[in-house]
């Protein structure tokens, strides 16, 4: 539209310049005003949407983008109405008006002002609990933009993937937000200067939004995560557990740098273990010990951690499945856990390392490999999803179609994107 709308500026304005006419038009001529006005705000919109621009500095981004657009669609319209074209203007605002209706209907739907409980942890994820109205049903694939109901955020909504607690009796839909820039840092500064690291917020909850991968109609189903993006495989993997659908196996693989997430989502994880159809694998790429399980030590840094601790640089590493943190293997962790009635009591992290050891790696997966082993490994149809940094999605995407002749059944691959 803005290339249209260059074209047509630039050649009017020639015909000003070669008639000698562009001062009168800019003193005598209205809809010329407006309608130069609304080309600059056009090309404004356009500069400051590139996505260099927009994702390093969001808030200014959609500030702007909110005031450009009043000057738009005013100047429009009043360049407009001299030529009898307004049938155009007054259609794009309906689409525009219909579709806030329609944002502003599904807030009132999902209770329009929500209590949430947040916690903030030691790499800046805060957990985000929210009593919402239970008009509509939780499911994945499924993200809801919050509101902060507060002086300095209220004008911004965010969106984030939204999935339910392990707790069957919990009804509050959950989030799990990193903080970044902007609003996260701000509550993520907030949560850092209250007791205990948390507090109650008064948020307005929008959505959900978002598309369902119809992941369990299929035989074997490998979901594949990378910090972050556990939150989208973590809601699917839950719905396959709760369907319980006989014969049919589940991967559940979560890459991360340290420990620390193991506590925000282990009760997560936990949950999944109960489930001989799901197999768990955690690498943690950042070099750990058993003491930093149990609070006496934190990550210690060394020059070789370093190198691991960037999911951005690469996936060439072989995993190592012989040489887990405690050596345990599969039938070890099913042994019985009696006479340690302090289990419950456990951090997380802790249960996850006693209980489930086996399933935790101090290495960076190769993804070839693993794509490779789960499509030799599995029959029937297959499903992948995927969701995580841009550079474990492409390994991930190219592993499927170097590996996909491998097998014979089908393979669909669905991916998660966290971007907008």
């Amino acid at each position: 539209m803005m290339s249209h709308a260059l074209i047509h500026s630039i050649c009017y304005t020639g015909v000003g310049i070669f008639g000698n006419t562009v001062i009168y038009r800019w003193q005598e001529v209205i809809n010329w005003r407006f309608g130069n006005m609304a080309t600059y705000a056009g090309i404004f919109m356009v500069l400051m949407a590139i996505n260099a621009f927009r994702a390093k500095y969001y808030d200014v981004f959609y500030f702007f983008h909110k005031v450009f657009y009043v000057f738009f669609i005013v100047g429009i319209a009043r360049h407009c109405w001299d030529f009898g074209w307004m049938g155009w203007v007054w259609a794009s605002l309906t689409v525009h008006l219909l579709e806030r209706g329609a944002r502003l209907y599904n807030t009132i739907l999902s209770g329009l002002h929500n209590e949430a409980h947040a916690e903030l942890f030691d790499d800046n994820t805060f957990r985000v609990s929210v009593k919402y109205s239970k008009r509509w049903a939780l499911g994945p694939g499924q993200y809801c933009y919050i509101r902060i109901l507060h002086k300095n955020l209220f004008w911004q909504a965010h969106p984030f993937s939204v999935y339910s607690s392990p707790d069957e009796e919990d009804e509050n839909i959950q989030f799990a937000i990193k903080a970044q820039n902007g609003a996260t840092k701000t509550i993520a500064d907030f949560l850092s200067n209250q007791p205990n690291r948390s507090a109650r917020l008064p948020v307005m909850i929008e959505g959900p939004y978002g598309h369902h991968a119809p992941i369990e109609k299929y035989d074997t189903v490998f979901l594949m995560a990378g910090g972050m993006g556990v939150t989208a495989t973590y809601a699917y993997a839950l719905h396959l557990k709760r369907l319980a659908k006989r014969g049919q196996k589940i991967v559940f693989l979560w890459i991360i740098q340290n420990t620390t997430p193991l506590e925000w989502f282990g009760e997560e994880l936990l949950s999944l273990t109960g489930n001989s159809n799901i197999e768990l694998q955690i690498y943690i790429t950042r070099k750990f010990t058993k003491r930093t399980f149990s609070g006496a030590d934190s990550d210690e840094e060394t020059e070789s951690d370093i190198e691991d601790v960037d999911l951005e640089k690469g996936f060439g590493v072989a995993a190592d499945h012989s040489s887990n943190i405690n050596g345990l293997t599969h039938k070890d962790s099913q042994r019985t856990l009696r006479g340690r009635p302090s289990l419950q009591k456990m951090l997380p992290a802790q249960r996850l390392q006693d209980q489930f050891g086996y399933c935790l790696y101090d290495k960076r997966p190769n993804i070839s490999e693993e794509v490779s082993k789960f499509l030799n490994g599995m029959n029937g149809n297959m499903a992948i999803v995927s969701c995580g940094p841009p550079i474990l999605v492409d390994a991930i995407r190219k592993s499927i179609v170097d590996n996909i002749e491998e097998t014979e059944g089908r393979v669909d691959y669905f991916e998660e994107a966290f971007s907008w």
